[in-house]
């Protein structure tokens, strides 16, 4: 850049601009390895100015401001100044025989130094002069107005209420010229009343003088629209005149209520294509009485006028609560610019349809007003409820679904749920993802293989919406064209939902509904605590086999019993292994098939090497229930589990004639006391019960040489030991 770039204008506009920081560099012409940088904060610094736009303006602002407050006050000076005035201020000049002269020059140079020059500077010969010479001065002018020209005019002093007749106005006018109506000495009511009424285009230049709206133009307007006879009139030229016309009358001047309303329509009656400046208090002034003023009631308004209003609601933000008393020339003009709150009157009368405010009747009537009410679908909503359906047709209904969702609009799933009953989706494929799962929620689309493969494809999962569909359906339809691959994968993931669809008879139902060829993979079902397993065993959806019932070791008995319960095929895999913990509660009680019960009896050895103290205990039980006998071994292995007595002596009893005396011997030390000692000579007595059992027991021993005698007509017996 040039040093004079540098001192430009708009170097200095674009280095201070918000955004730009780049630094300003310096280049020694002669040396270029010599380089100055200067940053934004370092030229703040050096030049002590906060390089702001800002400050630069409000600075500037400043001196204008105090430029034009002195203008003013030496124009209100030269308004009213009188020729000794004038003498006294050398500063004001005037071309006179072609040079810039002051009037005191001038008055030198046309009345020399004498007479008539000295009582000009004395104030004898004023302003007026020529007026209180004039030979025709009582012809031309009353006195009235004279006095008034004299006293006001001439002296710059406003008297909006000195009476004047209309002969006086038009002496005035005709005495000071049309142009001086703009000067604030000729603010008078009378005068205006008398314009307005005869000639509106010398008016409207004190109606363009007052547009401005200073401290003497607001306190004539006020006394004008107090008193004056033709204020409708000076509000239809003012409003042409004055862009603040609707700001002045609602917060600066002090008129009682009827007069306010009045003069606000006349002024909406009368607006131009200049923009009306507007404030909180005008809209909500317009807000509260829009009902009220005939320039939108009416309806022999003009278009065009029609239109300015609209255009000066829209400006202002203002949304009527009601369309219906507008006039029929308003009403399509606040319908336009969407002027109106979301209501179901308002809609049918935007639209013009009495008898539906569906989404897809709007559209097709209005795009402005579709379009309005896609951007309010909340409001909307309340407003249609147990009113009208969101969508009447289903021809229209992927249409306005797809409108919604370009709309971002939250409400979708409230749409779709008041659409007409008819109004459904026939393949997900027809419409966007993302409404996929608002139709499915509200059952809008049929619980076709198609869609709910498609759908858990895309969205990985069974979630609340599509499970609602489910629920509702019950079944899969129109699956047998399908693959198994893709059947066995849907399967599982409905499996999997457990959160989202707790029945376990639900969710086997649907499964079921897919007519899967092949069992499913145990693996690809997560346990889980229920019926679900015994429900997919009793529908063949999984195998009977000892995988499947090793798959629910992690869940609880009640589970595991439901599958065995619905198991045909138990007994033929069954092992203790497999069992394990389960052995007390499969012997326990009648909801176990008895033949499973058997079969542990019958290989009793193999489930008494893994069973815990209860399961043997169950084992005995059941045997001596079912009277089913255990080998000596088995009947060992119990004892030494802490089986009770009674049940081992009963378990006992069918081998006590070809047990071996060691292996009988070792039984009874396994049950410990009384029986313990039974296996050795002694001379205290033992006690045992009164039971067949133990009456067989003691033969037994009698003839192994450790019991001699015995009393069996008590209910304990006593046993005598033999001594040696």
């Amino acid at each position: 850049m040039s040093p004079e770039d540098l001192k430009g204008e708009q170097f200095w506009t674009n280095f201070v601009s918000p955004g730009l920081d780049s630094p300003l560099q310096w280049h020694n012409n002669n040396n270029y390895r010599q380089t100055l940088t200067f940053t934004r904060e370092s030229l703040v610094a050096a030049l002590g100015d906060p390089l702001d736009a800002d400050s630069w303006n409000e600075a500037d602002r400043k001196a204008l401001t105090e430029h034009i407050d002195e203008a003013t006050e030496e124009i209100k000076f030269l308004r009213s100044a009188d020729l000794s005035d004038l003498v006294e201020r050398p500063e004001f000049l005037v071309e006179y025989k072609d040079r810039n002269q002051s009037f005191e020059a001038i008055a030198k140079a046309i009345l020399n130094p004498g007479l008539a020059y000295q009582l000009v500077c004395a104030g004898y010969i004023n302003r007026n002069f020529t007026l209180y010479t004039s030979t025709f001065h009582g012809d031309r002018v009353g006195s009235a107005a004279t006095n008034f020209i004299i006293h006001h005019v001439e002296r710059d002093r406003m008297d909006e209420h000195f009476e004047l007749s209309p002969e006086d106005v038009d002496a005035v006018v005709r005495e000071r010229g049309k142009n001086a109506l703009k000067e604030p000495a000729l603010y008078n009511i009378a005068i205006l009343d008398h314009l307005l009424a005869t000639d509106v285009d010398a008016a409207d230049i004190m109606i363009r003088s007052l547009a401005g709206l200073g401290k003497r133009q607001a306190s004539f307007l006020q006394a004008y629209l107090t008193s004056g006879k033709e204020r409708v009139r000076f509000v239809k030229r003012f409003t042409v005149e004055c862009t603040r016309v609707l700001t002045y009358l609602l917060s600066q001047v002090d008129l009682d209520d009827a007069s306010r309303l009045e003069l606000v329509d006349v002024a909406l009656a009368h607006l131009t294509l200049s923009k009306q400046r507007t404030d909180s208090e005008v809209s909500a002034y317009l807000s509260a009485h829009y009902a009220e003023f005939t320039a939108l009631t009416s309806g022999a308004i003009a278009p065009a006028q029609a239109e300015r209003i609209g255009v000066l609601f829209e400006d202002a933000g203002i949304t009527v609560p009601r369309l219906e008393p507008l006039g029929q020339q308003v009403r399509p003009s606040f319908v336009s610019r969407n002027l109106y709150e979301v209501t179901h009157e308002n809609l049918a009368i935007a639209i013009d349809n009495t008898t539906t405010v569906a989404l897809d009747v709007i559209r097709a009537r209005s795009t402005t007003v579709y379009d309005y009410v896609l951007g309010h679908l909340s409001a909307y909503l309340n407003a249609v409820r147990g009113e009208s359906a969101t969508i009447d047709a289903n021809e229209h209904f992927l249409a306005v679904i797809e409108d919604v969702l370009a709309n971002e609009a939250p409400c979708l799933g409230d749409v779709i749920e008041h659409a007409a009953p008819e109004c459904e989706v026939a393949d997900f494929a027809e419409v966007s993802e993302a409404a996929w799962p608002a139709l499915a929620e509200h059952r809008r689309v049929p619980a076709t293989f198609s869609n709910v493969s498609r759908y858990v494809e895309t969205i990985g999962a069974v979630d609340a919406q599509l499970a609602k569909m489910l629920a509702a359906a019950a079944v899969i339809t129109e699956n047998s064209a399908a693959d198994e691959e893709p059947k066995t994968a849907l399967a599982t993931a409905i499996l999997a939902a457990r959160g989202q669809l707790p029945s376990a008879a639900l969710r086997v139902k649907l499964v079921e509904s897919l007519s899967l060829n092949d069992y499913l993979g145990i693996d690809e079902i997560a346990a889980e605590v229920g019926d679900l397993f015994a429900l997919l065993l009793k529908h063949n959806l999984i195998e009977d086999d000892a995988a499947s019932y090793e798959h629910l070791a992690t869940t609880d008995w009640p589970t595991r019993k439901a599958f065995i319960r619905e198991s045909r095929n138990f007994t033929r895999y069954m092992t203790p292994a497999l069992v394990g913990a389960d052995l007390s509660q499969i012997l326990i009680g009648d909801e176990i098939d008895p033949a499973i019960k058997r079969v542990v009896v019958e290989q009793a050895p193999r489930y008494a090497e893994v069973a815990s103290r209860q399961g043997l205990n169950e084992l005995a039980r059941f045997a001596t229930q079912s009277k089913l006998e255990l080998s000596p071994e088995v009947v060992q292995k119990m004892a030494q589990g802490e089986v009770s007595a009674q049940q081992i002596l009963l378990l006992l009893a069918p081998h006590l004639d070809v047990i071996n005396r060691d292996q009988l011997f070792t039984i009874l030390q396994a049950l410990g006391g009384d029986y313990a000692e039974l296996t050795e000579v002694g001379r205290i007595k033992l006690r045992v019960p009164n039971t067949p059992a133990d009456r067989a027991l003691l033969e037994r021993l009698k003839r192994e040489g450790t019991v001699s005698t015995y009393d069996e007509r008590k209910a304990v017996i006593e046993v005598n030991r033999k001594r040696k």
